[in-house]
């Protein structure tokens, strides 16, 4: 039986786990909590391995045509073994963004491609009843042109990337941070990602202001009539979710996230920030505090950058490059 699964995916902060708990809180529905992070690095790893590739950190901001076309070739002729997927689904243990780790205590024997090893494992999850399964999982894009390719309805969710960055440096959710423009290069690709591949996208703030609207479409597209009362929003746990907001609790969606940056980030932060995706904002119809691009020697990295994968980073011509791209 074919099953009818969707994959939830955007950069983190961006709104991914309260489209996926609307989801999850419809009847015969199950939404897999970032269930497969550590699976899903480990096979790119593997692809790059395969591939005589060897970099620190195995995602970039740009990827070329020939490592995405040589990912998605790999990704449709490689069986996976068992040990493999016990080996990377266990690495979850310590993986704190991994959701739904009962799982892992009973983890089944699995194998064979990866679309196959998802619905094993959703279906180890959900119950007979449910007519639609899914999984979210952020920064997993790279895999948008493979699941689309096997029938998987695939949403992106896009956010004002100032609300996102200024929601991310007051998170403990993603451990170390990455250089701001990084996390922006990643942003850029999932819009690029979602566009190139005609992916549903769901726009974070009209999602919070325009709720009714925006269900009915995400309905259609599911072909699936979406129930609008499911507030107090619940985890799969069915314990209450805290909402769509770091800050505050409460039992609708919050509006307040969408204005919080800007008094929460400084003059010199947001021109960075809207300087990178200059661009991309203005085609989203985001309101700029800019005219046109700050040059690169007039930004400067506005956060303390930790992770060790970016040790030898070099801002400043990072910057160069993307600027004149």
């Amino acid at each position: 039986m074919a099953l009818n699964i969707v994959f939830i995916t955007g950069f983190p902060r961006s709104g991914t786990t309260l489209v996926e708990r609307i989801l999850g809180n419809q009847s015969n529905v199950y939404i897999a909590h970032q269930l497969f992070p550590t699976l899903f690095l480990n096979i790119k790893k593997s692809y790059l391995k395969n591939s005589g590739i060897s970099r620190s950190y195995p995602f970039l901001p740009k990827p070329s045509e020939e490592e995405q076309e040589g990912f998605l070739g790999f990704l449709n002729n490689t069986e996976f073994t068992s040990d493999q997927i016990k080996a990377w689904m266990m690495e979850g243990l310590d993986y704190v963004a991994m959701g739904e780790k009962q799982l892992l205590s009973g983890l089944p024997e699995i194998e064979g491609k990866l679309i196959d090893i998802i619905g094993k494992l959703l279906l180890e999850l959900a119950s007979s009843e449910n007519v639609l399964l899914g999984f979210k999982d952020v920064m997993m894009d790279e895999f948008i042109p493979y699941f689309k390719s096997k029938g998987v309805k695939v949403i992106s969710v896009i956010r004002d990337p100032r609300a996102m960055i200024y929601s991310l440096i007051n998170s403990e959710e993603m451990g170390d941070y990455r250089p701001t423009l990084f996390n922006l290069q990643v942003w850029k690709r999932g819009l690029l990602m979602a566009n190139s591949s005609n992916s549903y996208v769901i726009k974070y703030e009209k999602l919070i202001q325009e709720f009714e609207f925006e269900i009915r479409r995400l309905g259609e597209f599911l072909d699936k009539e979406l129930d609008l009362d499911v507030f107090p929003l619940k985890k799969n746990d069915q314990q209450v979710w805290s909402n769509n907001t770091s800050f505050n609790q409460s039992k609708g969606l919050s509006k307040a996230s969408l204005s919080s940056y800007e008094t929460g980030l400084s003059k010199d932060a947001i021109a960075y920030i809207e300087s990178v995706c200059f661009n991309e904002m203005i085609d989203l119809g985001y309101s700029l505090t800019i005219k046109h691009p700050f040059n690169c020697t007039e930004l400067k990295e506005p956060f303390e950058v930790n992770h060790k994968a970016f040790l030898d980073w070099d801002n400043s011509a990072e910057l160069q490059k993307e600027l004149k791209s």
